[in-house]
Formats: C-alpha cells, structure tokens, sequence
C-alpha cells in the first residue's frame, strides 16, 4: 500500500518532464456491453416541474485490465470522463467529467484491485475491478445531467469512459447489437417526457464511437415558463370541471401573454379565445375597490368623501333624503 502514492508522486513528475510514465501510447479497450438502463423523465405534479435523469452501465469482460499506478491511464492522477453517444447516426453526445480528486484507488503488493469514483453534483458512481466495469449516475434536477430522451427512438446507445489516456468503449443497438428491450420517447410538450433506453448483452464494437460537438440527445428544449402556465391551467380545468377559461399576464402595463382554454360553448364545440368575452359578474366588485383603495393610498380622495363628489354623474339614493 506503500507503494501506490510514491508511484504517483513519480508519475506527475514525469507528466512535468513531458512524457509518458510507461512510454505508452492512448489505447481503445473495446468491451462487450452487459447492460445499459438510460431514462429521462419529465413532468408536472402539483403545478411545478419535475424532472429525473438516470444512466446505468455495466461491462464485464475478461479483458478489462486495471491500468497500473501512476501511469498514463491512472485517473486518480489524470482524472478521467464519461461520455454517452447516439452512436445510430447523429453523433450527438453529452459528457460528464470525472476529476483527478474523486478517484480513490485500492490495490494490494502494489497492484490496483479496484478504482472508484464519487461524485454528488451530478451523482457519479464509478467502479472498476478487473474484469467489471459499473457506472451509475443519477438526477433529479434536470441541470447536472443534460441529456434528453424525447425521440420517438434512440436507435443505438455507446458508452465511452476514459481514464487518464486510455478508454472503454461500449455500444448497444448499433453494429455491435445486443437484445433492445426499451428504446421509446414520449413527447407531449417540452414538461411532458417520458423516455427511455434499456439494451442488454452486446458484443464488443469493432471501435470506439466518437462524440462529436453538442450537448444532449435529440433534445426538444427544457420547460419554458409558457409551457409550465399550459400544464398548471389544464391540471386545474380537469380537476375542477371547467369547460373553458382565458387567462392573461400583464407586466408593465402590456399584455405580456394571453391564451383561450377549453371549450366557451360545449354543445356547438366552440373554443375559447383570447378575444371571448366572459361575463364578470361579481369580479367587477374587487376590481373597482381595489382600485379605489389604490387612489386613496394616493391621496387622491378619503373613504368619508361624497361619492357624488368624484362622479361627473349624479347617483341618488331613494332610502336617505339628500343623497
């Protein structure tokens, strides 16, 4: 146990002198695909947006090799970064970075036995044993891991996670096959998504898929504020039984967004529009007393003051002689 910090101490001094520890150049291990769970889900509930994003991956493959202590691939000393790629055709990928200080390795004589990653922002879990490859990431924020799901289909999954200068290379639904048991997106809205990707038993692929520029799968967009307003007003309706309703935001006295829900005439199937007029009745009440307590609060005139005094028509009332 001596040994692995005196090797990496060797291997950074040797990274400031300019060369490889080993002399070894980045290596492909190109490693059959056991399993990969990929889910991202996207909905309201209660008026407010939620969102839960999840990758699992496993390998196990007999020629997963640990690379040594403090060479070029250790990445407990260069660190490391998984990637997740549309490997079907549209290159598309998202990567996450795996930082030299979140690694820890554990070895015996000198000779790595495990290494292993944690992170908590996003949540990264890293395990590598010889022969056995797991890695599980996990977010319920939506920001922390970018990737999305909402097309119809992925087609084909590969995982890519580097160590240092060497990587591992998974592919499922591609060339490299393997038995596709999920491979769906549902999409009602950008707040509405429901997707997901699970493949098992793929063959090792012939290389390493390689992510080109982007960030996210076939990504759709996140919930903008209009569409999170459309999901509020319809969960509402559907609850209460309103058959129609037109709703408004003003900001600095502008109509900054209207829309017409629902139905204004169930049994001729008339819609409702930003432009139907809508029979106020007792609303109007709170609309004009807040609106004289607001010319009070101004100065403007004081709850003692005639009424008839403010009005340029005269209003009388029959039960009190003289008003």
């Amino acid at each position: 146990m001596q040994l692995l910090p005196i090797l990496r101490i060797l291997a950074c001094a040797c990274a400031l002198l300019g060369f490889s520890p080993h002399g070894a150049e980045a290596v492909d291990h190109l490693v059959a695909g056991t399993k990969l769970d990929v889910s991202d889900i996207r909905q309201m509930r209660s008026g407010i947006a939620k969102t839960k994003r999840s990758l699992s991956f496993r390998s196990r493959d007999a020629s997963i090799v640990l690379p040594a202590p403090g060479d070029a691939a250790d990445p407990s000393v260069h660190g490391g970064r998984l990637t997740l790629i549309n490997s079907a055709g549209t290159g598309e990928s998202v990567t996450l970075e795996l930082p030299a200080e979140g690694w820890s390795v554990k070895g015996t004589g000198g000779a790595v036995t495990r290494l292993s990653y944690v992170s908590r922002k996003p949540k990264v879990q890293v395990t590598l044993r010889p022969g056995d490859i797991k890695v599980k990431t996990r977010d319920k924020t939506g920001r922390d891991l970018p990737f999305t799901l909402d097309e119809a289909s992925q087609g084909g999954l590969a995982v890519v996670l580097e160590l240092g200068s060497d990587r591992f290379c998974g592919d499922f639904g591609g060339a490299a096959g393997g038995l596709v048991r999920a491979d769906l997106g549902s999409v009602d809205g950008a707040c509405n998504v429901r997707g997901r990707y699970s493949a098992q038993g793929a063959a090792a692929p012939a290389a390493c898929a390689d992510p080109s520029a982007g960030n996210g799968l076939i990504s759709q967009g996140e919930c903008g504020p209009f569409d999170l307003l459309d999901l509020l007003v319809d969960g509402q309706m559907a609850q209460t039984g309103i058959p129609g309703l037109a709703a408004a935001i003003v900001a600095d006295g502008r109509v900054a967004w209207s829309k017409g829900y629902g139905m204004a005439d169930v049994a001729a199937q008339r819609p409702v529009t930003r432009g139907t007029p809508f029979m106020l009745a007792s609303v109007s009440k709170v609309v004009t007393s807040t609106a004289v307590m607001m010319v009070i609060e101004e100065g403007g005139f004081s709850l003692g003051t005639p009424v008839n005094q403010i009005l340029d028509f005269t209003i009388d009332n029959p039960r009190v002689s003289g008003e």
